[in-house]
């Protein structure tokens, strides 16, 4: 059985938020078969996690996106009419 230091998890979660907030910031599609490998080399868990954790974190990164552009949208007809 592998052990992991306390600082893996804190690592592991900051990789994840940290690769959908650099692909959302810079308008590009998150390419989640290369990050899942560089985060499993770096953490030394299994990519196939690493993958499942990048696709829950951006989608509901998506989804808090559409939601903020709706709230937007609906603010700004209120203001209007």
């Amino acid at each position: 059985m592998r052990l992991y230091h306390r600082l893996r998890p804190r690592l592991y979660a900051d990789a994840i938020q940290g690769a959908v907030s650099s692909a959302f910031s810079k308008g590009r599609i998150l390419d989640v078969g290369a990050e899942a490998k560089r985060i499993a080399n770096a953490t030394g868990l299994s990519p196939i996690v690493a993958a499942r954790d990048l696709v829950e974190v951006g989608l509901g990164a998506r989804i808090n996106m559409e939601f903020s552009h709706c709230q937007l949208l609906m603010e700004n007809r209120e203001a209007v009419g």
